[in-house]
């Protein structure tokens, strides 16, 4: 091919008339030999245009001849693409870039050729809020309106909002400050009414104290359900966090019942002391069980 090309130069230098300037010849002959190259390396879309600069008037005939000739081979031999795309309903996409090789051809499939030169091709589909797609096809010399097609898959929907899962609130037991220990025995009566309400009042605090250690295991029993189901985050609306929700209330009662319950036996025990000594022994005293405290003494 490059001694084609030769003799086609040298042909040219003795048969172009005196007129045509040496820097017009220069041109001419380094278009032609670059569009041979080019050809020969299937970039047609690249040797097309430089068969046309060799093709001019101010070019030798013989090299015109030559260079129009080889460009009409070109072009025929230049295949063409029509890109084309749909979503994930199957419907056509029109506003999509599409890049061929990292180079961007059209921004809009409206069905038209796109020259492109033969060999195997990566063509790259992309849209607003989807995720890109690459296809690698191979593009035949010569055919015409070969189809490239891509899916593009729909939007991904917006996350749910979430709500945080917080840990519930620690509960600790409501202080009991119990009375010093007697320095003797002492002998309250019987029958005393401060006696009977310090027993009332403080088996009371011993109830309330009893009940929010319930609740307390309650509400520690469905936190770890919710974190189990869901993590740190649990999507409003959903069981876990409807879970979470009533772990809370329970932890609230709780809350509410170890203080009263811790005041009430307070008060219970302050009221025994309290009560008018008499001939028969009295004593009592709060003792912690699995359940909270209890009241134990003699009476």
């Amino acid at each position: 091919m490059k001694q084609v090309a030769l003799t086609l130069v040298l042909a040219a230098t003795v048969l172009a008339p005196c007129s045509a300037r040496a820097d017009d010849k220069a041109d001419c002959i380094a278009a032609f030999e670059a569009a041979q190259s080019l050809r020969a390396d299937s970039k047609l879309t690249q040797a097309i245009p430089k068969f046309a600069v060799c093709a001019r008037d101010v070019c030798p005939r013989s090299m015109q001849k030559a260079c129009v000739d080889q460009a009409a081979e070109a072009t025929a031999l230049l295949p063409t693409v029509v890109l084309s795309a749909t979503d994930a309903s199957n419907s056509g996409v029109v506003d999509a870039k599409v890049s061929i090789d990292g180079v961007v051809v059209t921004t809009v499939l409206d069905g038209k050729a796109i020259p492109v030169d033969p060999g195997l091709h990566t063509f790259r589909f992309e849209k607003a809020g989807v995720a890109p797609v690459e296809r690698r096809v191979a593009i035949k010399e010569g055919q015409k309106g070969q189809s490239v097609e891509a899916q593009l898959a729909s939007p991904r929907p917006a996350a749910p909002a979430v709500a945080s899962v917080a840990a519930p609130p620690v509960i600790a037991p409501a202080p009991v400050v119990a009375p010093p220990p007697p320095a003797r025995e002492e002998r309250r009566g019987s029958g005393s009414p401060l006696l009977w309400a310090g027993v009332g009042v403080g088996a009371a605090g011993v109830a309330g104290i009893g009940l929010g250690s319930v609740f307390g295991a309650m509400a520690f029993s469905k936190w770890n359900d919710a974190k189990a189901q869901c993590g740190n985050a649990c999507a409003a609306g959903s069981p876990a966090y409807a879970t979470r929700s009533t772990g809370e209330t329970d932890a609230t009662i709780s809350t509410v019942a170890f203080v009263a319950g811790g005041v009430l036996a307070a008060g219970g025990v302050a009221l025994i002391v309290a009560a008018p000594s008499s001939k028969s022994s009295t004593s009592a005293a709060l003792a912690p069980t699995i359940g909270g405290l209890q009241m134990v003494g003699r009476f």
